[in-house]
């Protein structure tokens, strides 16, 4: 969870940090960086970016459903020796 003192990035750092060797550091990047457009810019985010941002936002639940697919396989073939 996001901490209320925490910057988005500081948040970020440790979101990567969790997910090291699971999910991209590229598609948290993308993600972050067009959130931090949406929040703090005057213009409105379009299309694009929205798109990006869910690709992105996609990518990183791929990579964590497949490592979580793969631990329970390794823990259901552990289990059964």
């Amino acid at each position: 969870m996001k901490k209320v003192y925490e910057t988005t990035r500081e948040f970020e750092d440790a979101v990567t940090g969790m997910l090291a060797g699971i999910a991209p550091p590229e598609d948290l990047d993308v993600f972050f960086s067009l959130f931090e457009e949406a929040r703090y810019s005057d213009h409105e985010i379009g299309a694009d970016q929205r798109d990006r941002a869910i690709n992105a936002l996609q990518s990183i639940i791929n990579h964590i459903s497949a490592s979580l697919g793969d631990r329970k396989s390794t823990r259901l073939n552990s289990s059964h020796w």
